[in-house]
């Protein structure tokens, strides 16, 4: 009856001590394992063999005493198994390919997580291939349409202008060239982004500056941040390389 206690013992603490490694893409939750361990009780020492495999930490107490038996955990190594997946990798907009049938444009906006305005606006602005018509004179859109706006929509989403990505999908409408174009256009907007930050930090300087002349202890006339706004010379702005839309 001990050595069924013992090993019931062995089972419950083998699920507790479940941890978290990385295969692939995904997340893969694994018990730990050991080749052998010992366990004590009073009067009696014994030896559980278990499948050997790569150790893990525990990383808490060595000794556990439960109903008056001593196990101990130092060298804890449990069989290898597969509970459970998770992915952790998600596009930007959408999940996977849309089976090629027609839709709406609200069905469409739902599946691209946009607006059927946003998808009117790409429309006139030349982006997205407008939809054919039905005979009710409804636009129907594809699983082309799908692909052609969840690209347009990361593109947003990595801040790319609309002349940058007109010019992406230019690229993407002749599949048999070669991709160096892709790669240079990205450079640029890597160029672009690079410059953006740095006059974020520019602004970042003057509005520090700014915030130090005021302590929020004088009345509002005399503020130094409304005489800084007063009197500062501000540069014209330059065309910032963000469009939204």
């Amino acid at each position: 009856m001990t050595v069924v206690m013992v090993m019931a013992i062995v089972m419950i603490v083998s699920l507790m001590l479940m941890t978290t490694t990385r295969v692939g893409t995904m997340n893969v939750l694994m018990p730990m394992r050991m080749p052998a361990f010992p366990i004590r009780i009073p009067a009696v020492s014994m030896v559980v063999p278990c499948i050997p495999a790569s150790p893990v930490a525990t990383g808490f107490a060595h000794f556990w005493t439960i109903g008056g038996i001593t196990v101990d955990f130092r060298h804890w190594w449990l069989p290898r198994a597969i509970c459970g997946l998770v992915n952790t990798l998600k596009p930007l907009q959408g999940q996977g390919r849309v089976e090629e049938r027609s839709m709406k444009i609200g069905e469409l906006a739902k599946i691209a997580h946009c607006t059927t305005e946003t998808i009117r606006f790409y429309e006139k602005e030349r982006l997205l291939p407008e939809a054919e018509r039905t005979e009710a004179n409804y636009r129907s859109y594809t699983a082309k349409h799908v692909e052609r706006l969840r690209f347009i929509r990361n593109c947003r989403a990595l801040d790319m202008t609309h002349d940058e990505i007109r010019a992406l999908l230019r690229l993407t409408d002749a599949p048999a060239n070669g991709c160096g174009g892709m790669h240079t256009l990205v450079e640029e907007h890597i160029a672009h982004v690079d410059t953006r930050i740095e006059e974020l930090h520019q602004l970042k300087a003057q509005l520090t500056t700014l915030r130090d002349q005021c302590h929020g202890e004088h009345p509002v006339e005399d503020c130094g941040i409304v005489h800084g706004l007063t009197d500062m010379d501000v540069a014209v702005p330059r065309p910032r390389h963000t469009h939204l839309g």
